[in-house]
């Protein structure tokens, strides 16, 4: 291992050490709080989790810069579901991108998109006690992440998380579905950084 990977992985490591160090603290805040504050710092706890997962990877891997699309997207997606106390036969996650390589930036990217888009479609499903699927596919070196979830729910304006998805949108240079209606989000990217795992 030359000297600047070995210098990387460190950095990888200390920054997943804080990640764990803000989710834990974050953990410790909500067990104080009352139950009916505990949503107060919701927001924060998925976008610091949802980064998380891909550091996590990255330094379980011993790989730097890679993270398998995988993992990656079924540890944020139910991570997220947990933190919404959705019950797990209420989400469906299908994933045809085994084997298949991010780059960290995308990685980040991905994971904070999810962290922005289903909060609210988990919370929806959890109110009305429908179901939500989640499904990334590929064609060549395109994914698509696709949200379906209850046809009838209004899409309520939400700027904050409107902006940080043009955000992530824009740093994965995707697109978003042109046949997107209410209780459902598309988004695809070429993945120009991905590899097939060998």
């Amino acid at each position: 291992m030359s000297e600047s990977d070995a210098l990387l992985r460190e950095l990888n490591h200390r920054v997943n050490n804080n990640f764990q160090i803000v989710v834990s603290l974050m953990n410790l805040k909500k067990r104080i709080l009352p139950v009916e504050r505990q949503d107060d710092i919701r927001f924060i706890e998925e976008h610091v989790q949802s980064m998380a997962v891909a550091y996590r990877l990255i330094f379980a891997r011993g790989v730097i810069l890679e993270v398998p699309a995988f993992e990656l997207v079924a540890d944020v997606v139910l991570g997220l579901r947990l933190i919404a106390k959705l019950p797990v036969e209420a989400l469906s996650l299908d994933l045809a991108i085994a084997g298949y390589m991010l780059n960290l930036d995308q990685a980040i990217a991905v994971a904070l998109y999810f962290a922005a888009v289903l909060p609210p479609f988990l919370d929806h499903a959890k109110s009305s006690g429908t179901k939500i699927s989640v499904t990334v596919s590929r064609a060549a070196d395109i994914l698509t992440f696709s949200i379906i979830g209850d046809a009838r729910r209004p899409d309520l304006p939400d700027p904050l998380r409107d902006r940080l998805v043009q955000a992530y949108v824009s740093q994965l240079s995707a697109t978003r579905g042109a046949a997107e209606k209410c209780g459902q989000r598309h988004l695809s990217f070429a993945a120009t950084q991905a590899v097939e795992a060998s």
